[in-house]
């Protein structure tokens, strides 16, 4: 992607976190000099999103955060046993309400992503032996269902009530 930045896209790109520029403006972070990525991954306080496949709940969190974050806050997704692929009925769920989720990848939790987030959420846990809420000890648990294996009616409920709790999420960041 060749997207020339003009002056006020390079100014708000440095001001919000890498994520949510690279969601707002379709680039790609090899776009961005080295040095705004050095200086953005330590301003910003990482919010990781949890659960067991990293392949829906979480990356939908990650991306509804990317959309209502607050300035220097950098949401990253991730799971203790990651899928291959994201769910593709998660894709076009999330491509209805305008979020393109189509090039993300399931990511393994770390214990370095652990330490550094500030908050941790995890979405639920079906699978009690690999579930992320054991590996970490402040972590808020929403308790939302899998969407593996249901219908896109079933995901879009899903979809809409991760929604509804990033936007709570994100409002109880900005007041404390």
């Amino acid at each position: 992607m060749n997207t020339l930045l003009n002056h006020d896209k390079y100014h708000d790109i440095i001001s919000r976190n890498l994520h949510r520029a690279t969601y707002l403006y379709n680039i790609d972070y090899l776009e961005l000099p080295l040095i705004i990525i050095f200086k953005i991954s330590f301003m910003t306080d990482k919010i990781l999103f949890v659960c067991v496949e990293n392949a829906g709940r979480s990356i939908m969190a990650e991306a509804f955060f990317n959309k209502y974050a607050p300035k220097n806050f950098q949401p990253i997704s991730a799971g203790t046993k990651p899928a291959p692929q994201v769910n593709q009925l998660v894709i076009q769920a999330m491509k209805e309400v305008g979020i393109d989720i189509s090039l993300k990848k399931p990511q393994t939790l770390s214990k370095k992503m652990i330490s550094k987030a500030k908050k941790t959420v995890n979405m639920g846990c079906m699978d009690k032996e690999s579930c992320p809420a054991l590996f970490s000890n402040d972590v808020i648990d929403w308790q939302i269902h899998n969407p593996k294996g249901q219908s896109i009616e079933e995901i879009r409920k899903i979809r809409n009530q991760i929604d509804s709790k990033v936007k709570e999420f994100v409002s109880s960041l900005a007041e404390s």
